[in-house]
């Protein structure tokens, strides 16, 4: 298995903007986010049945010291 950081520019309020995931492939990643935080109730009943997230995968790289994910909301 390896770890990716899915990210999305499709983002509104009360939807997710990235999520690291453990898959083996990136396509299982962005399927994995898709079916988790898109494909549900919630984003459904607020934004429609037509909806869609393109979700996007890059491979974290463990050799190296870094911020994988910092999400800040100001406001």
């Amino acid at each position: 298995m390896r770890i990716w950081l899915v990210k999305t520019n499709d983002i509104d309020y009360d939807l997710y903007q990235s999520a690291v995931v453990i898959a083996a492939t990136h396509l299982e990643a962005e399927h994995l986010v898709w079916e988790r935080l898109t494909n549900n109730k919630q984003v459904e009943n607020y934004y429609g049945s037509k909806f869609e997230q393109n979700w996007h995968a890059r491979e974290i790289n463990l050799d190296k010291e870094g911020i994988v994910l910092a999400d800040f909301n100001a406001g």
